[in-house]
């Protein structure tokens, strides 16, 4: 058996280098929703909801690892693709997902993308139907991208546990959040 590898480093420094199983990541994360089945008895929307703010939480932490990798360190604030740039970068660089990111229009992009390493191994039974496996991956969107003052929707349209050919994520923005400073001595 052929064991992938994800490099879960953000360091120039080769030696700060570390890496991990992909299995192990899989098994870890399926071990965790088995664990919001049991506590929540199966009610799938409660468990949907957990695993998205799960990951809107690790996402406002991450996007302080993105700015200080060398990709994070070229995104630029005043650039209009910043929000393409920040939902490739978040999704590659710190998931592995691999795929395309396509620009619907203005406020809308879908990203596309093929294996889910959250996902290996996975079979949804039927008593689970309608479970977002992946769900953390949306508020891991979120998270990151509201740090960055943009308030997103995210939600997966396709997902190959469910039958589809491909995993397809919807992200919508619906709002950019302005900087509002208080001054304290006014």
């Amino acid at each position: 058996m052929n064991k992938q590898k994800l490099d879960l480093s953000l360091y120039d420094n080769k030696s700060n280098t570390s890496s991990i199983s992909v299995d192990v990541i899989s098994f870890l994360y399926g071990s965790l929703i088995v664990r919001l089945v049991k506590d929540f008895n199966n009610d799938i929307n409660e468990i949907n909801k957990q695993t998205e703010q799960m990951g809107y939480n690790i996402g406002l932490r991450l996007i302080n690892e993105i700015i200080a990798s060398p990709i994070g360190r070229n995104l630029d604030s005043s650039d209009p693709n910043l929000l393409n740039s920040l939902i490739t970068c978040t999704l590659s660089n710190s998931l592995g997902l691999n795929g395309e990111l396509k620009k619907i229009n203005e406020k809308e992009f879908h990203f596309l993308f093929d294996n889910n390493l959250l996902a290996l191994y996975v079979e949804i039974p039927e008593n689970l139907k309608g479970l977002i496996y992946s769900n953390i991956i949306n508020g891991l969107l979120r998270g990151v991208c509201e740090i960055a003052n943009f308030k997103i929707e995210s939600k997966f349209i396709k997902d190959k546990l469910n039958g589809d050919d491909i995993n397809e994520i919807q992200i919508n923005l619906l709002d950019i959040i302005e900087e509002r400073f208080v001054d304290d001595e006014a």
